[in-house]
């Protein structure tokens, strides 16, 4: 009889368990850390005047830099940049939440430190731009960030507040780390 136990002991241990082997889940990727910008205007959609002169045929590039704190899959970054044609300056930051998963990137800005801009259209028009949020969604592939930023504005005639109304500025972005 023990000899019978131990058999059917051993069977079992050799045959395994019912239980499939699971692959590794998948490395998140680590982008704490500050980040330096290159940022191409893509796209001015929105805005009446405004949003037509932002798109005439002269090419912007505004630069800066994403100041990154991770905590897991979790991101708290702060955008910094320089923005000549919207008067935009490295104090003018806008503060993004999101998060990171193996291989990319997705930030939203919920509430950016409202700043007004006066802004002549064209026309003579004074126009007032105020920055209301953005998104910025990257590909990460080690110390490089490629992907694309947008902010959004509204854009009102001075002193009236009619006018203009939203506007929003796509770019090409490109980030690495420093």
């Amino acid at each position: 009889m023990n000899r019978v136990v131990l058999g059917l002991t051993l069977l079992m241990a050799a045959c395994g368990s019912d239980q499939s082997p699971t692959s590794p889940a998948p490395e998140i990727a680590q982008v704490a850390g500050t980040w330096n910008y290159t940022a191409r205007w893509s796209r001015v959609t929105g805005g009446s005047c405004v949003g037509d002169f932002l798109m005439t045929g002269v090419e912007r590039i505004d630069t800066g830099s994403v100041e990154v704190t991770q905590v897991g899959t979790s991101l708290d970054a702060t955008v910094r940049g320089t923005s000549p044609v919207l008067q935009r300056v490295p104090e003018m930051a806008c503060q993004y939440l999101g998060s990171v998963n193996n291989a990319s990137v997705a930030l939203t800005a919920p509430a950016c430190p409202a700043f007004t801009i006066p802004f002549r259209c064209m026309n003579g028009v004074i126009t007032e731009v105020t920055l209301t949020g953005g998104t910025l969604n990257a590909t990460v592939k080690g110390d490089v960030m490629e992907g694309t930023q947008a902010e959004t504005y509204n854009a009102n005639t001075a002193p009236t507040t009619i006018g203009g109304g939203p506007f929003t500025v796509t770019r090409s972005f490109s980030a690495t780390r420093r």
